[in-house]
């Protein structure tokens, strides 16, 4: 009985209730910040990792992340994303020329190698078969 009284006593005295509004808000801030964080971190794309001139004049940069983003940043501080990468760590980039098409080729770990032309990625396999 006295177990009962007591939390009537602690429910009727406010105690509890003014400390419940710092929680819901509390609870409702979380993720309004996390979302914000994990749009900065969206933003920033991680460290770089990798780097590699372009091939073609005026080409600008290839640069990975290790985020496993690929950019090709131009002097004009604009970027074009490439997409159909992995979301892990770009270990190397290598740029060739195939006919009038600049290719681009990033290493991940654990052996994976991606082919990108334009601004498509693809994984490619040892046995000539690419990986959709």
């Amino acid at each position: 009985m006295r177990r009962v009284l007591a939390t009537f006593f602690l429910l009727a005295s406010g105690g509890i209730v003014a400390i419940a509004p710092d929680q819901v808000r509390a609870a409702t801030e979380a993720p309004t910040r996390e979302a914000l964080l994990k749009a900065a971190v969206a933003r920033d794309r991680g460290e770089i990792t990798a780097m590699e001139p372009s091939s073609r004049e005026g080409g600008g940069v290839i640069i990975g992340h290790s985020s496993g983003a690929v950019l090709n940043c131009y002097r004009d501080r604009s970027c074009r994303e490439f997409l159909g990468t992995p979301n892990t760590t770009v270990g190397h980039i290598a740029v060739s020329r195939q006919d009038d098409a600049e290719v681009v080729w990033v290493s991940y770990p654990q052996g994976a190698l991606y082919r990108c032309i334009g601004n498509r990625c693809e994984k490619f396999l040892w046995d000539g078969v690419q990986d959709q």
